[in-house]
């Protein structure tokens, strides 16, 4: 039998058919998890969302989230209002594994400083910080890499 151009087009449309089938055999193996189990009802208060970090862009000084190594994170809230604080909380959700997630309430010392001690796995975290201040709701968010 003689390799003519037919024989090539079946092959080369044969491989095309067996990489998509690795491929989507590939993404059935891939874990996929949520940020939250009630995404659709977060989604629906969002806007509440959009004051809080709003209320926080009204601030005088930055609130500051800062990685200090692999098992400190520190906080720093202005001093001016650190004061009048209440119901400091600080969230930790890693986006790969909900399972890492870790939540802290927190108290600050007197120069506004605060920080969360936990051994956390290298990799990326979403810090979201809330507060209440004045009857007011505050919320601050923040992406921080362990190393």
């Amino acid at each position: 039998m003689k390799w003519n151009w037919g024989h090539n087009v079946t092959v080369l449309y044969l491989s095309f058919v067996v990489l998509i089938l690795v491929m989507v055999y590939k993404s059935m193996q891939h874990d996929i998890e949520l940020v939250s189990e009630d995404y659709y009802a977060q989604e629906l208060k969002y806007q509440q969302i959009i004051e809080q970090k709003n209320n926080v862009k009204e601030l005088d000084s930055p609130v500051i989230i800062q990685v200090l190594n692999k098992t400190q994170i520190q906080i720093k809230i202005p001093t001016c209002i650190n004061k009048h604080l209440a119901n400091i909380q600080l969230d930790m959700q890693r986006p790969s594994n909900e399972h890492l997630d870790v939540s802290f309430d927190l108290t600050l010392d007197s120069d506004g400083m605060a920080i969360a001690e936990h051994p956390f796995k290298i990799g990326l975290y979403n810090a979201v910080l809330t507060w209440t201040m004045n009857d007011k709701k505050y919320l601050k968010q923040s992406q921080c890499i362990f190393r």
